[in-house]
């Protein structure tokens, strides 16, 4: 909070119209590929990115009157993720995951919900006991 109390107005509105954008953004994007879904465009009438990135551009907009370009959005997004202040970057395509996660499928579904759960101190050490202390022994009753 001290960081942000340093903030000058125009930051903090900057940051908080960002904050819209890039929340509405992930929770279309999450409610069409799921966090085990690949996110590329698979048939004929599926959303694409760009299109997850209209539909919160309007949906911000209804809100609360503000607009703003998909490029734009598409960027801030990018800056996010290079920059890891946010884990936002959806799950790889298929068959670019690991075995373990194609073959089980309920299992990965609940990895990604204890990520999700320990975003704030995540560590690999506690992810990996996470998955040998009580998920191995789940599956292996």
């Amino acid at each position: 909070m001290s960081d942000l109390n340093g903030l000058s107005n125009r930051l903090k509105s900057e940051l908080h119209l960002k904050c819209l954008y890039l929340g509405r953004l992930y929770k279309i994007a999450v409610r069409r590929y799921g966090w085990t879904s690949c996110q590329v465009r698979q048939s004929e009438g599926e959303q694409s990115w760009e299109d997850c990135c209209k539909e919160a551009i309007r949906k911000v907009k209804e809100a609360y009157g503000t607009g703003m370009g998909v490029r734009k959005l598409q960027l801030w997004n990018k800056v996010f993720r290079i920059e890891k202040r946010i884990l936002c970057k959806l799950p790889p395509k298929m068959n670019l995951r690991p075995p373990f996660l194609l073959n089980n499928p309920m299992e990965a579904s609940l990895i990604a919900v204890w990520v999700r759960k320990n975003l704030d101190n995540f560590s690999a050490e506690d992810l990996s006991n996470y998955i040998l202390d009580e998920l191995m022994i789940r599956m292996a009753q």
